[in-house]
């Protein structure tokens, strides 16, 4: 197993990953790879992106990303998606690569990082096994007129 950092030259590589991941249950999300590519790619040119994938020889297993935040005394880094493949999910590869990833976000001087998740999937109890816990904050959401 080996970690690669993701940047906009290299995270379109991760877009079958990803749509094989999101795409599955419990998500069921739809991504095509074209999409998926754009969505990566677009995040990857965030002001302070990060990202980290964990590769077994020269396949990609796992991927998570995000972005720094500036808060009052410090950098928050927001993780936006971390994945892993579906086949190799509840093997450990998702909690090896969020301890590789913390460890360089917190040496890179970050405070804290933070994420949204959905409150009855899989992924929050992983979070939450993780040290991670539910603050007070609620997310909001409106359709917009066609």
């Amino acid at each position: 197993m080996s970690f690669l950092s993701l940047n906009p030259d290299n995270i379109v590589n991760y877009a079958a990953l990803y749509c094989a991941v999101f795409n599955a249950p419990p998500w069921h999300d739809g991504w095509s790879e074209t999409a998926a590519r754009e969505r990566l790619l677009h995040f990857s040119r965030f002001p302070r992106f990060a990202g980290l994938a964990l590769h077994d020889g020269d396949t990609p297993i796992a991927l998570a990303f995000g972005w720094g935040e500036r808060w009052i005394a410090h950098w928050s880094f927001h993780l936006k998606e971390l994945c892993v493949a579906p086949q190799l999910q509840g093997q450990g590869h998702g909690q090896q690569l969020l301890a590789e990833f913390e460890r360089q976000l917190a040496e890179a001087g970050y405070g804290e990082t933070f994420l949204l998740t959905g409150a009855t999937v899989p992924a929050r109890a992983f979070y939450e096994r993780n040290g991670y816990r539910a603050q007070d904050q609620v997310v909001m959401g409106k359709p917009l007129p066609a």
